[in-house]
């Protein structure tokens, strides 16, 4: 690959604020403390919120249906124990439904913010069952969409994002549970 598609890459992350100039000049990969952790979990909580709202308002039960799709594929990588394919359908799920619920420039924005929540997975343990665990998170947020009942899928949208599905591994910069 020549220089040039990997300069611009590294150019791009530095400007996401994913990568920060090293002390001689070289790049590295941000570090996230605890705080930082805990402002983009309110940040991501904040926007997926009104992408939920909207959804349960003005969601065509055509694109609930592939939500439900989107499950069954995320089924399907938690049983072959595929934990790339499931985080990758795991961002896709939160992305559509800001898409089904007609907010293209909050999905743009969510999919902006996708790099820091894969940032804050390094250095995590994930616990065994984990990923059934947040499938059937995804349910529920789906099950409440279907009914239209806005708070009870609010509701699971917060359960969702303050699960203890991800703990940092050691260290100060733990993330603090909030719910």
């Amino acid at each position: 690959m020549s220089k040039t598609p990997v300069r611009q890459a590294l150019k791009l992350l530095a400007q996401e604020g994913l990568l920060e100039l090293g002390r001689r000049r070289q790049l590295v990969v941000r570090g996230f403390t605890a705080e930082h952790r805990q402002e983009v979990l309110e940040i991501r909580e904040a926007l997926e919120r009104i992408a939920v709202a909207h959804a349960c308002r003005e969601m065509p039960i055509e694109e609930i249906d592939l939500l439900r799709v989107s499950l069954f594929r995320q089924r399907r990588a938690a049983e072959a124990g595929d934990e790339t394919q499931f985080i990758d359908l795991d961002e896709d799920f939160h992305l559509m439904i800001a898409s089904g619920a007609g907010l293209q420039t909050l999905a743009r924005i969510l999919t902006q913010l996708r790099g820091f929540v894969r940032l804050m997975r390094l250095g995590t343990r994930r616990h065994e069952g984990h990923l059934f665990r947040v499938l059937a998170e995804h349910e529920a947020i789906v099950d409440a969409l279907e009914k239209r009942d806005e708070k009870l899928a609010l509701k699971a949208l917060s359960d969702h994002l303050h699960t203890s599905e991800y703990t940092l591994t050691s260290g100060p910069d733990a993330p603090k549970k909030t719910s």
